[in-house]
């Protein structure tokens, strides 16, 4: 009889045991795969989401399983530009790596939740969460993240008007981006550099960043779409500082489209521009085009009127 109840209860344990085991190579093959999809994520975000949609029952899983699959697949929607339309997903990352010891998912879960409570339009919590990501982020020795993270941080810095705080992180987000020899984002950082020296009126430093700026773009990528932001904003800089020529010279390197609203900017700003020159014919040429001849002209016919660069549209 005792030797009947031993082995069933040697063979409980080994079922039970059988069975946590399954469940543990289970749970490590799910991690895996979505390691696999992390490793995309850079270069292929469709892929990386058609991956995360391949996993079944993802309502099922839990712990870091969870947490991880919630962070990667908000990733994922923001790489494919789709819609993120509340906190949920990214919440559940944010609270698993909260007390954790993972700097680099800590601190991603902060920025995707930043981000969408940027999309929300609640900037409070956005740039709470971009400070906290920040914070995480100590001795994380991932550039690229960084580069992103302090880039970001600094637009919605740059929106809400603090400038100057916006353009220090613009700072920090260039230095990782030297670091890592990362030309093409370096150009964004520079570009965005430039238009916050604009909007603290210190020209002359805005005129450095941009020009750096342009020329990586014109020897690396030649985007049409970064070198005609560069140009604008390099034409802005020339015209508040009474330099019209120069100010022409960027506006006609610049290739938007016809009737784009970037194409109508840049026409409001040769019309200006010809008009300080005294070429009051093409001055007037360039306002027809824009169908607003009779506020233009009022403006134009004041030569001391020049826009304060925060009311001058932005690209």
């Amino acid at each position: 009889m005792k030797s009947s109840r031993v082995i069933i209860i040697i063979v409980l344990l080994l079922l039970v045991f059988g069975g946590f085991s399954g469940w543990q190579y289970a749970h490590r093959s799910i991690y895996r795969d979505l390691q696999a999809v992390e490793r995309v994520m850079g270069t292929h975000p469709d892929s990386a989401l058609s991956l995360l949609r391949k996993i079944s029952s993802p309502d099922r899983l839990h712990g870091r399983n969870r947490a991880y699959y919630a962070l990667l697949l908000t990733q994922a929607y923001y790489k494919n530009y789709l819609p993120v339309t509340d906190d949920s997903l990214i919440r559940i990352a944010a609270d698993y790596y909260a007390s954790g010891s993972d700097s680099l998912r800590k601190s991603q879960s902060y920025f995707y939740l930043a981000q969408v409570y940027r999309d929300l339009g609640d900037r409070r919590r956005s740039l709470d969460c971009f400070h906290r990501a920040g914070l995480s982020a100590e001795g994380c020795r991932d550039y690229k993240y960084l580069g992103l993270l302090y880039y970001h941080w600094g637009c919605l810095l740059q929106e809400e008007k603090p400038y100057s705080e916006g353009l220090s992180k613009f700072w920090i987000s260039d230095f990782y981006k030297r670091l890592l020899g990362d030309t093409a984002s370096r150009v964004y950082s520079l570009t965005e550099m430039g238009w916050s020296y604009i909007l603290l009126e210190k020209y002359d430093s805005a005129y450095h960043c941009l020009s750096e700026g342009l020329e990586l773009e014109n020897r690396y990528d030649r985007n049409p779409y970064k070198l005609s932001v560069l140009h604008h904003r390099l034409a802005i800089c020339y015209y508040l500082n009474g330099k019209y020529r120069e100010a022409l010279y960027h506006l006609n390197k610049e290739t938007w489209e016809e009737g784009s609203a970037p194409r109508r900017r840049a026409d409001l700003m040769k019309g200006r521009s010809f008009a300080g020159l005294q070429q009051l014919d093409s001055a007037r040429y360039y306002i027809e085009r824009i169908r607003q001849e009779d506020l233009l002209l009022s403006e134009i016919s004041d030569k001391s009127s020049y826009p304060n660069p925060s009311i001058i549209l932005k690209i």
